[in-house]
């Protein structure tokens, strides 16, 4: 099986979301503050951040919750051992020893998910409903007095990079009673290509299940946060680490903490293109501030520095009134 197949078979959710955002012709975001956006330019590098510090600091939680419901029904392992889930039944016909040594390795890094997993939150964005205004949740949520959102080519980061470990994942909004339709998406597909994954190797199939169970548990929020249609770019090194990115002590408000630090050039030898400035870069809106034509100035003048072609016609004011 190729890579692509492999991602197709084991993470269908996000398959379905990527063929969505083709389909409408949908770009990336990324709400910040100016003076964020604008180191991100100038150093070429953006930042991800520990779980932890997300701002609902329980969302780690809500989506093991969601998970650990659905492993444990008539989908995954059973409801006893006497009668085996359509997941266990699966990983039973391949081997006796997967489906255990799969939830040992989940529950083994409930810690990891938490103080080792660090995210940088992106939103699909509507050009042509959006680059005029942007949404004014995200304006009121992100980026302070001073609001700037970069919109981004969606490509590089829905085409898989087998030689990087950092990777994209939308966020999947549910309650915990309704999470199990989206945990069926899954048993369906190992399913359905059965005899495809039973010809791989075991510690490669344990992986790719290890890690499309923590992504679910990562990259899943409560339905109230639904509005944001939120993708997630993910690090986690207790899965797959990687040379490509780098660790760092910082200070964010005050607070030091541990960073990855992802460079924005391109890395052919790990199959990642596309993500120089100048090339991942589609526009930049000025959100709600005191002093937009100033920010205007200045945001042009980076991005000429940076390489991005015509970059007057890429800066855009937004008229989006607002009360703070």
């Amino acid at each position: 099986m190729e890579d692509s197949e492999k991602y197709e078979v084991f993470f269908p959710y996000a398959m379905k979301k990527g063929l969505d955002m083709d389909s409408k012709n949908l770009s990336f975001v990324h709400y910040t503050s100016a003076s964020n956006a604008l180191r991100i330019l100038r150093n070429r590098e953006i930042t991800l951040r520990r779980s932890s510090l997300m701002n609902d600091f329980s969302e780690i939680d809500h989506g093991e919750k969601c998970l650990v419901s659905a492993w444990n029904s008539n989908l995954g392992k059973g409801v006893s051992p006497d009668q085996p889930g359509r997941l266990a039944q699966i990983l039973n016909c391949i081997s006796p020893t997967l489906l255990p040594a799969v939830e040992q390795a989940f529950d083994g890094s409930r810690r990891e998910r938490n103080a080792d997993t660090y995210l940088l939150s992106l939103a699909e964005h509507d050009e042509a409903k959006e680059d005029r205004l942007g949404k004014l949740s995200m304006w009121r949520a992100y980026g302070g007095q001073t609001n700037v959102a970069l919109v981004i080519d969606r490509s590089p980061l829905l085409r898989p990079a087998p030689g990087h470990a950092a990777f994209t994942s939308p966020v999947l909004y549910s309650y915990v009673q309704d999470f199990r339709d989206h945990f069926s998406q899954l048993v369906d597909s190992l399913e359905t290509n059965f005899d495809r994954i039973k010809n791989l190797d075991r510690d490669e199939l344990w992986g790719y299940l290890v890690g499309a169970l923590n992504v679910a548990a990562i990259s899943t929020k409560h339905p109230g946060f639904a509005e944001e249609n939120e993708w997630r770019v993910i690090y986690a090194p207790w899965l797959n680490s990687s040379e490509s990115v780098e660790s760092q002590i910082v200070e964010i408000g005050g607070l030091p903490q541990r960073v990855q630090k992802i460079r924005l050039y391109d890395q052919p030898e790990v199959g990642l293109t596309g993500i120089a400035p100048r090339d991942l870069l589609k526009r930049v809106i000025i959100g709600p501030t005191e002093h937009p034509y100033v920010l205007f100035d200045a945001f042009v003048e980076e991005l000429s520095q940076a390489e991005v072609e015509d970059p007057d016609s890429k800066v855009i004011v937004s008229d989006i009134p607002i009360r703070r």
